[in-house]
């Protein structure tokens, strides 16, 4: 019942952590506007799962077409919906359109801090894909992630599926930090 509540202490303006309603600073969670990273919504940047067009697509990927639909540390989805501009001459989705995405998977999921949210530029040192099926359906979807590095380079690998759900391609890479990374030492 709410009158049973205990009353906080005579002393809780003076030892601010007894009381962290009576300081949010000292308590992030009881005020997320005074701490965005505490709740992502607030700062998107800090957060690009919350907001996966976070950062502006590139020339290239406004091109091809390809839309980032989930991110966040360690992790992203990227999807295609297929059209002729995609297609070899035997009608099915190109191995260039399919690599282009699995090396967009492959930067972007190591790019977001897990600490800080900080979004890093990212470059591919290495790519090796093997193609394992003819793609299904009018749309290619991505997954990448993280698998570890360093303060300079990281590892990822992405799945290929097709519209049918069917995996269609994997990939592994070695990417390097474009931007600097000196909170990262995993």
């Amino acid at each position: 019942m709410a009158g049973d509540a205990t009353p906080p202490p005579a002393n809780a303006q003076a030892n601010p952590q007894a009381n962290p309603q009576a300081n949010p600073q000292a308590n992030p969670q009881a005020n997320p506007q005074a701490n965005p990273q505490a709740n992502p919504q607030a700062n998107p940047q800090a957060n690009p799962q919350a907001n996966p067009q976070a950062v502006d697509p590139s020339p290239y990927q406004q091109m091809i077409g390809y839309e980032v639909t989930a991110w966040g540390p360690g992790h992203v989805t990227v999807e295609l919906d297929l059209d002729e501009r995609h297609k070899n001459r035997r009608g099915n989705p190109h191995g260039g359109a399919l690599m282009t995405l699995m090396d967009a998977a492959c930067t972007r999921a190591g790019a977001i801090d897990a600490d800080s949210g900080e979004i890093y530029k990212t470059a591919t040192v290495n790519l090796s894909t093997n193609f394992v099926g003819v793609a299904q359906g009018g749309k290619l979807r991505v997954e990448g992630r993280n698998t570890g590095g360093g303060r300079r380079l990281f590892f990822a690998e992405a799945h290929a599926y097709d519209g049918e759900g069917n995996l269609v391609a994997t990939a592994v890479g070695t990417c390097r930090y474009a931007s600097a990374n000196t909170s990262n030492t995993r």
